[in-house]
């Protein structure tokens, strides 16, 4: 019985340390995605993901996914490609990058919303890779019914 009290104290630190390492995350790839949005002459054959695949804030399933999507998208329409950013799933962006409103350490997910613009939310989830915290869904980017119906919907 002593164990267990001990474990169920332990547990909600253990949480807490989680979620502070996975808000750190989301949040810190998130507002360099928006600096790198915003930064001229950065973009290169129209999408970034030279910058996507170098990122060290990102597994390596969200990269795959990401260049998945992009190529497809860009077969399909060259002009436009998707016609909104997949990784925020928007079209239009918080300018002043997000802040973390919650953490849910058990579905390893963290939400965000727009610093100036509250009602743009964005869910981020982390994936624990050799004891590193990393985003690996976000927006549509490695979203298992987005990619199904993507698969569906060829030309």
């Amino acid at each position: 019985m002593k164990h267990l009290i001990s474990l169920l104290l332990f547990l909600p630190a253990v949480s807490y340390a989680n979620c502070k390492e996975m808000n750190q995350v989301a949040l810190d790839f998130s507002n360099l995605y928006i600096g790198f949005l915003k930064t001229p002459g950065k973009w290169s054959d129209q999408w970034p993901n030279e910058w996507i695949q170098s990122n060290e804030y990102l597994t390596d399933e969200f990269k795959l996914s990401y260049k998945a999507i992009m190529t497809k998208a860009f077969i399909n329409d060259s002009d436009f490609g998707l016609g909104f950013d997949p990784i925020l799933d928007a079209q239009d962006y918080p300018n002043s990058g997000f802040v973390v409103t919650e953490c849910d350490a058990s579905n390893r997910r963290v939400l965000l919303q727009g610093r100036e613009w509250v009602s743009f939310k964005l869910i981020a989830e982390l994936k624990e890779v050799n004891n590193q915290w990393l985003v690996n869904k976000m927006g549509v980017v490695n979203d298992e019914t987005y990619l199904r119906q993507m698969n569906n919907n060829t030309k």
